[in-house]
């Protein structure tokens, strides 16, 4: 008769556990309340507009999810800022709170320009911190104002 061989099956049995719990909670998150996105046809806020889940906004090759975005209170968004007058250190600034840009170094004269990543990063990724470097410093005269997007999801 054939051996058995327990670590074998025990690593088999692991690597099944962790797939079906990975598949678990990627079905229940993408499904459920729970997750930063819901299932729907559109979803509407009065500070940033209405977003649809149809194409070419959702369901495509390059954006196969159908899923819209969580309100953004609940995202709690804030944006980076970077200037000539700090162009190693952000500030951040709320959108919910307008005392933050007031007390910041942004200037409504001066051109911005919004850095964006997905919704799998954050705002300080060392990409988007490097973009946001050389930027002021390349065209100060044309480029003063970096905003980078960010998300904590509360």
């Amino acid at each position: 008769m054939g051996s058995h061989r327990v670590g074998h099956d025990l690593s088999d049995l692991a690597a099944a556990a962790a797939t079906i719990l990975v598949f678990f909670f990627l079905t229940h998150f993408t499904l459920s309340n729970s997750h930063p996105f819901s299932p729907g046809n559109e979803v509407c806020y009065d500070s940033i507009g209405c977003f649809s889940d149809s194409e070419p906004r959702a369901g495509t090759a390059i954006r196969p999810l159908k899923i819209l975005p969580w309100n953004p209170e609940k995202i709690g968004t804030c944006f980076l800022l970077y200037t000539n007058k700090n162009p190693n250190n952000f500030q951040i600034l709320l959108s919910s709170d307008p005392s933050t840009t007031e007390a910041s170094n942004f200037q409504t004269d001066k051109k911005t320009r919004f850095t964006i990543h997905g919704f799998t990063d954050k705002g300080d990724e060392s990409w988007l911190v490097d973009m946001c470097k050389v930027g002021p410093s390349s065209n100060p005269c044309a480029l003063s104002t970096f905003l980078d997007c960010i998300s904590n999801l509360k």
